[in-house]
């Protein structure tokens, strides 16, 4: 819509074909009501957009603040996992080199009885095996010293243990 204006005197101008008695007060009012309007929800989109920044900086530190923690407590359990796979390991090398020598020991004592008849060799084996917490393979021993079937103390011995 195109509005032409004219020159009424050297200080007014109105619209072609209005009054020039003056536009009525409640126009030029509604006109200052909507300019009002229409700065109030400009100050307000202003105002929206400040609070979206904040509560979007607020919660950004907030979360960082929460992954950090995250963080931290991971690094943690991760060490202490570490540590615990350590000193399990340390323990099962301990348990190892000991059943390593009790076998060794075993070894020896089972020799031994096969090439000897002292029945002390016997005893040792027996008191050895009853410390382990094995008395029922002392038995076994005994039939393996009679010239029982070895292969089948050894199948009932492991089965045993």
């Amino acid at each position: 819509m195109v509005v032409v204006y004219r020159l009424i005197d050297k200080n007014s101008m109105s619209a072609v074909g209005q009054r020039e008695d003056g536009c009525p007060q409640a126009v030029h009012s509604g006109r200052a009501q909507l300019e009002e309007a229409i700065a109030g929800v400009i100050k307000a989109e202003v105002q929206l957009k400040s609070n979206s920044r904040e509560v979007k900086s607020q919660l950004h530190s907030c979360i960082s603040r929460h992954l950090e923690i995250l963080r931290s407590q991971e690094v943690w359990l991760l060490e202490q996992i570490d540590l615990v796979e350590q000193l399990k390991g340390e323990t099962f090398h301990q348990q190892l080199q000991l059943l390593h020598l009790l076998k060794g020991q075993f070894d020896i004592l089972i020799h031994q009885l096969e090439y000897s008849s002292s029945n002390n060799l016997a005893t040792q084996l027996t008191n050895c095996l009853e410390k382990l917490g094995l008395p029922t393979v002392c038995d076994l021993f005994s039939c393996m010293k009679l010239s029982g079937d070895k292969e089948k103390w050894l199948h009932h011995a492991t089965t045993q243990i």
